[in-house]
Order: structure tokens, then sequence, then C-alpha cells
């Protein structure tokens, strides 16, 4: 007779919920903070849906399970699934340097229309028209293809209600 209060079938898949649970036990192994914890608790269960995925012919059993449940260490197969990315502390001493002038001068913002000489406002109301004609002229060509699309979608609403006049 077994010590367990519930008997189970330790070659049985392991469920869903069985799989979130060790995940977040391996979580509480590994995991330093509450913080990480918390993060590993949802990396886990993922990679070790993954894996299971990945593996469908040795899917992870009852019997998995129940001996994770119990041990203190996270088998290397899932831990060479997941990252860890562990904050850099920075200290005092260690502070970035205020960036270095470069050579070239930052490009300046271009002047307000109404600080333009002529030709350089003809320039740019060319340059602006041009772009407000490509933008009508995509706009157009949409709408086109709206249209074609929404004629499309009401021969086949005919064809699936069957209407005698929509022939």
């Amino acid at each position: 007779m077994s010590n367990s209060a519930v008997s189970f079938d330790a070659t049985a898949k392991a469920t869903v919920k069985q799989i979130y649970f060790i995940g977040s036990h391996f979580a509480k192994l590994t995991g330093d903070t509450s913080q990480e914890v918390y993060g590993l608790s949802k990396v886990f269960p993922a990679a070790m849906l993954k894996w299971n995925a990945e593996h469908s012919e040795t899917p992870i059993t009852m019997g998995d399970i129940d001996t994770w449940k119990k041990g203190t260490k996270v088998p290397a197969k899932f831990t060479k699934m997941i990252q860890v990315k562990k904050p850099k502390a920075q200290t005092p001493a260690k502070t970035k340097a205020a960036p270095k002038p470069t050579a070239s001068p930052k490009p300046t913002a271009s002047p307000k229309p109404s600080e333009m000489s002529a030709g350089d406002f003809k320039d740019h109301f060319e340059k602006i028209t041009g772009r407000v004609f490509r933008l009508e002229k995509a706009s157009e060509d949409h709408s086109k293809r709206l249209a074609t699309l929404d004629a499309k979608l009401d021969v086949i609403m005919a064809y699936i209600t069957e209407e005698p006049d929509s022939e």
C-alpha cells in the first residue's frame, strides 16, 4: 500500500496544472528575490511546456513531477532553456561619464516657413505638396481596393445566404 493519500499512475502524462506547480517550485529554488521568483514562475512553466511539446514521445510524467517536487535541484535540461538576466548594480563610483562632444555639430531643426527665403520656401512647399499628392494617390488606391473587396464580400454573402435576387 502507498504512503500517499492519493494514488496515481506515475507513467501518466502530467497535466498543465502540475507543470505550472513544479515550474513555480523550480522558481522558488533558483530565484533570489521575490521579483525573480515571480518572473521565473512564469518562465519555467513555459520552458517546460515547450520541452513537453518538442518531446511528445517522452512527455513529462506524473512520476517526474513527484520526483522533482521532493528534490532541491532544477534539472539541467530546463535551466539550459532559460536565461536569467540579472540587473547590474550600479555603484556610485561607476556612474556613467558625460558623453564626449563630437566633432560634427548636431543637425539643426529646419527654420520656420516665415524665416525662410523665398527659394527655400518654394522648395519646402514643393516637397510637402509632393508628399501630400503621394498620400492622396495611395488613399485613392486603397479606396479602390477596399471597394473591390467589399464587392467580393457581397458576392460571397449572397452565395452563402442563397438569395435568388443576388444573381
